[in-house]
C-alpha cells in the first residue's frame, strides 16, 4: 500500500492498546487541522477525547487522552493520558501512559479505517490468492 498523508485522514480510525496484558480495541472519529487534530472515541473502559499533534518533518504524533464517561472507573474522567508515537505512512505507533506515570503503560497502534482502504486490501488480498498456487501457502 502506498504511504499515506497523515494530514489528510480526518475521518474513522480504529486501534488497539495494551493495558496489564490486556489487548483493548478503539474506535476513534479524528478532524484533522494541519499539524494538529482533535477527536473523539471509545473503548472498553468508555468514552474519551483526543487533541494531538504531527510533526511532519520527524512524523512523531503525540496524543492527550482523556475520558469523558467510563462506567468501570469513574476516576478517570479527566485525568489525561499521554500516547507518543510515530506515523509509518499506514498506522500510529507507539506508547501510551499515564501522565503522572510514564512508568506504567504499554504499547498502542491506531490506523485510519477508510472505506478505500478497506477496498484497497480486499484488492491487494484477492491479487495475491490469485498468484499463489492452490494448496501452496
Amino acid at each position: 500500500m502506498d504511504r499515506k498523508d497523515f494530514e489528510g485522514l480526518s475521518g474513522p480510525w480504529a486501534g488497539m492498546s495494551i493495558q496489564d496484558g490486556r489487548r483493548i480495541a478503539e474506535k476513534m472519529h479524528l478532524s484533522m487541522f494541519g499539524a494538529t487534530f482533535r477527536g473523539e472515541g471509545t473503548d472498553a473502559d468508555g468514552e474519551f477525547t483526543l487533541d494531538g499533534t504531527y510533526d511532519r518533518g520527524s512524523d512523531i504524533v503525540m496524543i492527550i487522552r482523556r475520558y469523558t464517561y467510563s462506567p468501570e472507573s469513574p476516576a478517570q474522567v479527566g485525568y489525561p493520558y499521554q500516547y507518543l508515537g510515530k506515523w509509518d505512512g499506514q498506522m500510529v505507533w507507539g506508547r501510551w501512559f499515564p501522565s503522572t506515570d510514564p512508568s506504567y503503560g504499554g504499547p498502542f497502534e491506531m490506523w485510519p479505517e477508510r472505506e478505500q482502504d478497506i477496498q484497497e486490501l480486499e484488492i491487494q488480498l484477492q491479487e495475491e490468492a490469485l498468484l499463489t498456487p492452490l494448496g501452496k501457502p
